[in-house]
């Protein structure tokens, strides 16, 4: 049996966010940080099937992204 890709509906996707977001922060404030990998594709790849289906909206994403920058 093979892993389902995603698991859809909000409460998923949200948790998806907040941890990407998470992520990003960590990346962020590594020895390696650079302003241009930190919210990059990997990030809007990996929540795109949650905001493609209504899931999540962009506003719910951007305002994740910056609690997670202060």
């Amino acid at each position: 049996g093979g892993k389902s890709a995603a698991v859809g509906g909000e409460t998923e996707g949200l948790q998806k966010l907040k941890k990407l977001a998470a992520e990003c922060q960590a990346q962020s404030s590594g020895k390696n940080a650079s302003k241009n990998n930190i919210y990059g594709a990997n990030l809007s790849c990996k929540i795109s099937p949650w905001l493609a289906t209504g899931c999540i909206s962009p506003r719910q994403m951007f305002n994740e992204i910056k609690k997670s920058a202060m």
